[in-house]
């Protein structure tokens, strides 16, 4: 409208009402509003045309005297949160490279603006978990191993299989059979909320069998062993591309939007975005629920890693106080020897290591009277005299 005052007739602008042939024959309506409802028309048929997997890309329209684009598309609605979206993308492509999580073109099979929209809905404690998951910076033993620098280093084996390296990865892919199990039946959780969804049984499918390969069969050999539809094999090779582990961190390929086929169930997410968000949503919480187990087979105060080390060391110290027996002790303190302890396997130890910490003061006692070249019988007189 701008432009078009500086035209060289007059110019009378008015509002026509839109699709007024939804409810007047076209023979009824004025000429405006036919006009209108052929443009409207043109427009429909020319969208028809396009190739949905290759969408061409906005241009300036005519006459029209600015635009902005980034990243060769167009912004037609607000800019602020695109922009922040583009330079923040940018930056995470360039970081994701230098750390060696998805390298060159295998990041941008990424659909980054959905997992960009749901990152932005999740708690931020959350939001930190899938942080250094990704990035694994979690307090795993190999983590926790490189952070210590003075006296015994860990061992970075994990605790559930101690076979491998526990690293972000192992979280995932640990062998142990409890690990396995609590992995499909995380599955089989986010596979109920898909149904529940209206998602296409096929689609449902191929994610759980997905999942549950743990990263031994790709997914485009799961659509061929299972002869699966031939439009799900562009998905399958983009997201092979991105791998099984970024799958379940919630770096789902951006072929997959164009896939979804939602069935008219109740409760039916019509809205592809949302659709997206409840499937990321639901692999980050299987991870999480991954990285929980681990933590309660570490910490859990009676079975726990630490737990049973605790014991173990525990046991180590009775028995050697047990050993040493009268042995730089008085005669006062030797009933400590009398004391009936508890099956460490069927207590919490306190009061074992309440004893083993009683009878080290008693012999340091003893040691300390003795370097004092003091009788302890006497020690104890003069303490007494005092």
């Amino acid at each position: 409208m701008l432009n078009c005052s500086n035209l060289s007739f007059k110019r009378l602008f008015s509002h026509v009402k839109a699709h007024q042939e939804d409810n007047t024959s076209w023979e009824n309506l004025a000429r405006e509003a036919q006009l209108n409802c052929g443009c409207d028309q043109a427009a429909k048929d020319e969208l028809k045309k396009v190739d949905l997997q290759d969408m061409p890309a906005q241009k300036q329209f005519p006459l029209e005297p600015l635009a902005l684009f980034i990243d060769g598309h167009k912004i037609t609605t607000e800019s602020g949160p695109t922009i922040r979206y583009a330079a923040q993308l940018k930056e995470a492509r360039s970081v994701f490279h230098e750390r060696k999580v998805l390298l060159g073109d295998t990041f941008d099979e990424v659909a980054w603006k959905h997992v960009y929209r749901t990152l932005h809905k999740v708690p931020k404690m959350f939001q930190i978990f899938a942080c250094k998951q990704v990035f694994d910076v979690s307090a795993t033993f190999v983590n926790l191993r490189k952070r210590t620098r003075d006296g015994e280093k860990p061992s970075d084996k994990c605790p559930s299989c101690g076979m491998c390296k526990e690293n972000g990865a192992h979280i995932l892919l640990c062998p142990e059979e409890g690990r396995v199990e609590a992995l499909k039946k995380f599955s089989e959780r986010l596979a109920t909320t898909l149904v529940e969804c209206g998602t296409e049984r096929d689609l449902v499918f191929l994610i759980l069998h997905y999942i549950r390969s743990r990263g031994e069969s790709s997914m485009l050999d799961i659509c061929r062993e299972h002869e699966l539809p031939e439009e799900y094999f562009r998905f399958a090779k983009s997201q092979d591309k991105i791998g099984w582990r970024r799958f379940l961190e919630g770096m789902v390929s951006k072929e997959l939007p164009d896939l979804v086929f939602l069935r008219d169930v109740e409760g039916e997410i019509e809205d592809i975005s949302k659709w997206m968000e409840i499937l990321i949503t639901n692999l980050l919480e299987v991870t999480h629920g991954m990285w929980i187990y681990r933590n309660v087979v570490v910490h859990d105060e009676l079975e726990g890693f630490y737990a049973v080390k605790g014991r173990e060391r525990l046991q180590r110290a009775v028995e050697e106080q047990q050993e040493l027996g009268e042995t730089n002790l008085r005669e006062e303190d030797k009933w400590l020897l009398e004391v009936n302890l508890s099956d460490l396997d069927e207590s919490s130890g306190v009061r074992e290591a309440y004893w083993v910490l009683a009878i080290e003061m008693a012999r340091k006692r003893f040691e300390i009277a003795r370097r004092n070249r003091v009788p302890a019988a006497d020690t104890e007189d003069t303490e007494g005299e005092g």
